[in-house]
């Protein structure tokens, strides 16, 4: 009984293994495109019939992975692009709130653990939110959060337009030597700017 127990444990401990090894490393590009208020009612992806006339995402669906069911970890754009960043909910990494939060410089980001693993990182922004001193900047070599210099409307914040934010992820892109790269893209929802 002892000798089938020792082979038994064996045997687990090496099925384990098998199963447990690390995979090859990806190569990359990664690329984390984040659409802030977009609705999924929106994408014809998503069953909308021709409201947002064949978008890009459209098409990019059509090639790649749908998640029907995805959640947000705060409605509050701070806060769930923390979360998304970190792996972590906002109790965890202590951004619960637009204003008056940062994100702790001992709490790790996808970046900065892409980054230790040879990944050159890049993000570019639209909205103020996830301006530099939030924190969400921690791990990216490359982060462009900035926003035009005209005086915002009383009650309005400031953000710049999509095109302006995928210009200078594009330009940084065509920088890069290989395809071993992580990308962080945000920009507001289609039709606001």
């Amino acid at each position: 009984i002892i000798s089938l127990f020792v082979v038994a444990v064996a045997a687990a401990a090496l099925a384990g293994w098998w199963l447990a090894r690390e995979s090859p490393p990806h190569q990359g590009p990664l690329v984390l495109v984040s659409v802030t208020g977009l609705r999924a009612d929106r994408l014809d992806l998503y069953g909308a019939q021709g409201a947002s006339g064949g978008t890009a995402i459209d098409a990019l669906a059509r090639d790649g992975i749908v998640f029907d069911h995805a959640y947000t970890q705060s409605p509050q754009t701070l806060p769930s692009q923390t979360s998304l960043l970190t792996g972590l909910l906002p109790f965890e990494h202590r951004v619960r709130d637009d204003a008056g939060f940062v994100l702790a410089d001992d709490t790790r980001t996808a970046a900065e653990l892409l980054r230790n693993r040879g990944f050159a990182t890049g993000a570019a922004v639209s909205t103020f939110l996830l301006r530099r001193g939030t924190g969400v900047a921690q791990g990216f070599s490359f982060f462009d959060a900035e926003r035009p210099d005209t005086a915002a409307r009383e009650g309005a914040r400031p953000a710049r337009s999509g095109a302006d934010t995928w210009a200078a992820a594009r330009t940084w892109i065509e920088q890069q030597r290989s395809q071993r790269y992580f990308l962080f893209l945000q920009v507001d929802e289609i039709g606001r700017a």
